[in-house]
């Protein structure tokens, strides 16, 4: 939902660069210490957020690893509704 949302204010041809946590052994640590205290944190699979992402009208231009717990993808928008 907030990649379509995001999409309605952004125009064809225009760039999102997002960080997301990553679905691994660190995320599911990262996770655990935030539901501790309260926090919900969600993980993705790096394909997965991708195909959420095209749903939503991006189109994937890259992904890269930022840090052993998160990875960056660079979308653009494609579609306009």
């Amino acid at each position: 939902a907030a990649l379509g949302n995001i999409a309605e204010h952004i125009e064809t041809g225009g760039h999102l660069i997002v960080l997301i946590p990553d679905n691994n052994l660190i995320g599911k640590f990262y996770r655990a210490y935030h539901r501790f205290y309260g926090t919900k944190v969600r993980l993705f699979d790096r394909w997965k957020f991708s195909e959420l992402a095209a749903d939503a009208g991006w189109q994937l231009v890259e992904i890269a690893n930022g840090s052993p717990l998160s990875f960056a993808c660079s979308f653009r928008r494609i579609l306009e509704k």
